[in-house]
């Protein structure tokens, strides 16, 4: 898919140097990267913590790569003023596989078109969930929830066994949300979901009694532009922000250091193009 995290290098006894892959969930080829990860402008602090947000576990959304697209398939598309239950869309099961079939209208005037296939596996303790959206839902009656969601793309979400690998997702998927954030007058959350794209890896992993997440995608944020994020954080208690850096990529480079329990403010060091600025902080 995508450039991965800046391998770890190791000091071999022989006196060569090897390569080591941090990443324990074996690379899935998910088809060609959808996300250019480009032109991002970090013109306020303010911009890089919105930008982060989309990345980062727990500063808005527990597991973004997954919880993305999955808020719109469970908390808006299948709501009850969206869908009709069993019948716009239909599922079919068959073994570990689900498939929501569409090409219909609902009774409240929405109309769907294409799948949602959910897929389980179960290998050596892990927990393996396959996403793959083709669809799209518009509508154009009053009182609308939004005027067209669509989704294309997959995402992969692996469970661990929480001793060694606690979970992990690969995502290369699209998601669009016309007409949604804006009727909460949300604006820039309108803008950045008019084409949000994510291509990348979400890594979880046990070290010393703390999950660590390794972090390598590149991220389109619609008409905002896009960006390459590397990084790790870590919980360590701390409820309003992680501990660990990511480095932000998009037109110019910004780097974002959580102090996680140490200061527990829910800000972060913020440095733009290798430059220390003010403080950003989360927005309540």
């Amino acid at each position: 898919m995508i450039g991965m995290l800046a391998l770890s290098w190791m000091l071999a006894c022989d006196g060569e140097t090897d390569l080591v892959d941090p990443w324990l969930v074996e690379d899935i080829d998910l088809g060609d990267p959808l996300a250019s990860g480009t032109g991002y402008v970090f013109d306020t602090p303010q911009s890089a913590w919105f930008a982060a947000e989309h990345v980062v576990p727990d500063l808005t959304w527990v597991w973004p790569a997954s919880n993305l697209p999955l808020y719109l398939w469970t908390e808006v598309l299948m709501g009850e003023n969206v869908s009709d239950q069993g019948t716009c869309p239909y599922v079919t099961a068959s073994g570990g596989s689900q498939v929501w079939k569409s090409g219909c209208r609902s009774q409240d005037g929405y109309d769907w078109d294409g799948t949602f296939t959910e897929d389980e596996d179960y290998e050596d303790g892990w927990t393996t969930y396959s996403y793959l959206f083709a669809l799209e839902v518009a509508s154009e009656v009053d009182n609308r929830a939004f005027d067209r969601i669509a989704l294309s793309g997959e995402v992969v979400y692996t469970d661990g066994d929480d001793e060694a690998l606690v979970r992990a997702s690969q995502a290369n998927l699209t998601l669009e949300a016309s007409g949604y954030w804006s009727r909460g007058f949300e604006d820039e959350l309108e803008a950045a979901w008019s084409g949000l794209v994510l291509t990348g890896r979400w890594e979880g992993t046990m070290v010393d009694g703390t999950e660590v997440v390794l972090i390598d995608a590149r991220v389109d944020l619609g008409e905002l532009g896009g960006f390459h994020v590397t990084g790790s954080v870590s919980g360590d208690g701390c409820l309003v922000e992680p501990a660990g850096e990511i480095v932000l990529a998009g037109a110019q480079q910004a780097r974002l250091v959580f102090e996680g329990q140490e200061r527990c403010d829910g800000c972060a060091e913020y440095y733009l193009d290798g430059e220390r600025q003010a403080n950003v902080c989360r927005v309540l």
